[in-house]
């Protein structure tokens, strides 16, 4: 689950990586405010990648967008364990979070073999930086590359693919955090060592709405959310 933090406002006047402010939100001391499922900000996800601008990531086909929509299905019971002590999911040990991840895939996989892969390569990607996840990595990025073998999809549209759910992915926690400061956010998977030369953009927020330095998402776009406590409708335009 992810925590949302209510009434937040900026400290900073320079951008500062998404990934630092998010994480700041789910550190802070205190009952949350707000929760957030994370198959609810796996949603939000899939809506921000529909309503990306087509020169952004390329056109994503209808598999992809699904697992971006789907990437965080394999929490859903595990949140609802969760609310009676509620715990942000980067509190949550490796080696538990493993096991959602992998049902993640594996539910990804029901939809086709497209949405496994692009759910995987998200979940290896994250591995990278957490030795916790270590035992994941090792057994789940042989079995993906053997799919992606047979797959018949050139290597570029995946990592384009792989910049996308990675992209969607820290926008939604950031929205769905209540964070305030100004962000800056590469054009790719933030949690890839690539991300480093990606173009990178600024999200602040103009009159009480998100506002990318680039053109990034189509005009006018509308995304929402919903909260599991204390249920508020989550709403944002672009």
């Amino acid at each position: 689950m992810v925590f949302r933090r209510y009434g937040m406002k900026s400290s900073r006047r320079e951008a500062a990586p998404v990934w630092q402010v998010f994480l700041g939100t789910q550190k802070a001391t205190g009952e949350p405010q707000g929760i957030v499922f994370q198959s609810e900000h796996a949603r939000l996800s899939g809506q921000i990648a529909a309503d990306l601008r087509p020169d952004i990531f390329g056109e994503l086909p209808d598999d992809v967008l699904a697992a971006i929509s789907g990437h965080d299905a394999g929490w859903q019971r595990a949140d609802e364990d969760m609310l009676a002590t509620p715990k942000p999911f980067p509190r949550v040990p490796g080696e538990q979070a493993n096991e959602y991840w992998r049902e993640s895939v594996r539910m990804a996989e029901e939809r086709s073999a497209l949405a496994g892969v692009v759910v995987s390569r998200h979940f290896c990607a994250l591995a990278t930086s957490d030795e916790s996840h270590r035992s994941f990595r090792e057994r789940e990025e042989p079995r993906r590359e053997a799919l992606e073998s047979v797959l018949g999809i050139p290597t570029k549209d995946l990592d384009r693919y792989t910049s996308a759910i990675g992209f969607c992915d820290v926008v939604s926690l950031y929205l769905c955090s209540g964070a305030a400061d100004p962000v800056l956010i590469p054009l790719a998977h933030p949690a890839l060592a690539s991300a480093a030369l990606a173009q990178k953009v600024v999200l602040e927020w103009i009159e009480g709405q998100p506002r990318f330095s680039l053109p990034v998402m189509r005009p006018g776009a509308v995304v929402s959310a919903i909260t599991a406590r204390p249920g508020d409708v989550l709403s944002w335009r672009f």
